[in-house]
């Protein structure tokens, strides 16, 4: 599907914090399935992140974005990356500034002489392993999965979720049935005969992030379960479990 003047537009406010709960979901579950949507979004985090190094997001923004992608571990590799490529940009700087994307796509070809000193060998160094590290294939926003304490007058019927080809992992929002302000999560993932640590990756408000391998999840049911980490070290298992089928 194209996109449309306004995807742009509520790509940002997405990154940025602005959207509420429902309208989160509604891009979350257009991002698995629509391409075109995906990659601007991918472009728009690339893009943020250079204008948060460049102090051009206003103080809101810039507090919410520091305290939220960036702590992330995508956030981090993609500021490590930005601050990388600007580096490079000061030392041969280029009549135009092309995006993000396209500066790492022209980077051997425009900046190889810089590869015969110290200091610029570092910098291609460390943006060639953050690139080679890489897993192959992407990281998909999964569908919002809801407790079973939350679904009890649907049945609690699990979600359903198709991996797509491209993805090396899929990322669930986990909605709770309340939100336990100065709580930290942990997770755990039931495949049916064997339970494992899922990695949480973030949370705000009565969203919970986490982040799965795709080769942890073949054909089949699963169910995750989410322990809140009280300020004063205490853990309280939060009511219900997230399910979900993969087909």
């Amino acid at each position: 599907m194209a996109l449309n003047s306004n995807d742009q537009k509520r790509i940002r406010e997405f990154l940025l914090g602005k959207l509420n709960e429902d309208e989160q979901q509604q891009l979350e579950e257009r991002l698995i399935v629509e391409d075109d949507l995906f990659e601007e979004f991918e472009v728009s985090k690339g893009e943020l992140v250079e204008e948060y190094c460049a102090n051009e997001l206003n103080p809101e923004e810039h507090q919410w974005f520091e305290q939220h992608f960036l702590v992330s571990p995508e956030g981090k590799e993609t500021y490590a990356l930005a601050t990388a490529l600007g580096h490079l940009q000061r030392k041969a700087p280029e009549p135009s500034r092309p995006s993000f994307w396209e500066r790492f796509q022209n980077f051997f070809r425009h900046n190889s002489w810089l590869i015969t000193t110290a200091g610029a060998a570092a910098v291609v160094v460390i943006v060639a392993a953050l690139f080679i590290s890489r897993p192959r294939g992407e990281t998909v926003v999964g569908p919002t999965l809801a407790s079973t304490i939350i679904n009890r007058e649907q049945g609690s019927l699990p979600a359903k979720v198709k991996i797509p080809a491209n993805a090396s992992e899929l990322k669930f929002p986990l909605s709770l049935p309340s939100d336990v302000p100065g709580a930290s999560y942990r997770a755990e993932l039931d495949n049916q005969s064997e339970t494992t640590a899922a990695k949480v990756v973030g949370h705000e408000g009565k969203t919970v992030w986490v982040v799965i391998p795709v080769s942890q999840l073949p054909r089949g049911e699963y169910s995750l379960k989410l322990v809140a980490i009280m300020p004063d070290g205490q853990e309280r298992e939060v009511p219900g479990d997230f399910r979900f089928d993969v087909e």
